[in-house]
């Protein structure tokens, strides 16, 4: 317990940062990176940006989602589309819940979702260039960026685990390129012999892949 008239030097980590920025806003940005800010409403307004997403009120049929995420997390399949997840059964026979905002299942995680994949037993999800590991329905931390892990994009297009290797290797695709996490290190980054080219080892699967994940019969 402190006097009140105690003098304290207070000090945020950056998941203190991130909440309060998810809950206040960010700061406005002057000279250069405002600059790019209105550069890129500018794509938004004319419907130019790199990567579309849609926005959908109304919560969807499971029967007809087109091009979702998939992933299998903590034995059953997470399924996201838009701001909408999924819960089914690890043998697709049962649909544990309904379509319900992703925020609902996972607080503060944004929308919508690029990829998500299980490393050792914790949830990525991709969204934009951030990576928020989650940790049972609890976001760990302030996101990771896709430069701290070596990969620099805007965004990637999908991640899954290959289970050819024991470990499984993890791979995380963008257009032509893919990476393989490096499993060896403790912090995790991508394999410095990586980007490589889709078309080396993956060349049956078709142009403008957007999801991917292991499934065990």
């Amino acid at each position: 317990m402190f006097a009140y008239d105690t003098p304290r030097k207070w000090t945020f980590t950056p998941m203190d940062k991130y909440n309060m920025q998810m809950y206040y806003g960010t700061k406005r940005s002057t000279g250069r990176t405002k600059k790019l800010e209105e550069e890129r409403e500018e794509q938004e307004k004319s419907g130019k940006r790199e990567k579309e997403h849609e926005t959908d009120d109304i919560k969807p049929d499971e029967c007809r989602v087109e091009n979702p995420v998939v992933v299998k997390y903590r034995g059953e399949y997470l399924i996201f589309k838009s701001q909408w997840v999924w819960r089914v059964s690890s043998d697709w026979k049962r649909l544990i819940s309904k379509a319900m905002p992703i925020d609902h299942l996972f607080h503060g995680l944004p929308s919508p979702v690029d990829a998500a994949i299980t490393v050792e037993n914790h949830l990525w999800v991709f969204v934009g260039n951030k990576i928020f590991v989650i940790s049972g329905n609890r976001i760990l931390h302030a996101p990771y960026t896709l430069a701290q892990i070596g990969i620099n994009e805007k965004f990637i297009d999908l991640a899954y685990e290959w289970h050819y290797f024991n470990p499984p290797a993890i791979y995380i695709w963008k257009g032509a390129k893919y990476w393989k996490l490096d499993e060896k290190m403790y912090y995790r980054k991508v394999d410095e012999r990586y980007p490589k080219y889709v078309d080396l080892n993956w060349a049956r699967v078709p142009e403008g892949a957007y999801s991917a994940f292991n499934f065990e019969k």
